[in-house]
């Protein structure tokens, strides 16, 4: 499964990441969000809020960013479905054939 691998190219609010679009996650800070097309990395390089979204944010709304925040700290890391951050060959070789047995 891959998270993020390049956060240049992923936007803030409209892509899936961590646990889904931001957009439906965060409603109440989306709405005041300044612009649409905001990529992660601005949101996680932004210093003041002031640059993000309009100010004053209601309280849910600034719950909402803090959580958005302790999300994409957690981000870009890969793990293959064996549950390794290690690639292996042998692994992915095996892989189509144990789905097979399972579903036998």
């Amino acid at each position: 499964m891959v998270n993020i691998n390049n956060e240049q190219s992923y936007s803030l609010w409209l892509d899936r990441w961590a646990r889904g679009v931001p957009t439906h996650s965060f409603p109440k800070i989306f709405s005041f969000k300044k612009k649409k097309t905001t990529t992660l990395v601005e949101g996680k390089l932004c210093t003041h809020l002031h640059n993000l979204f309009h100010i004053p944010l209601a309280q849910q709304a600034h719950d909402h960013d803090l959580q958005l925040v302790e999300l994409s700290e957690s981000l870009d890391s890969w793990s293959y479905i064996w549950n390794s951050r290690n690639f292996s060959v042998a692994k992915a070789y095996m892989l189509p054939m144990n789905l097979k047995l399972q579903r036998s």
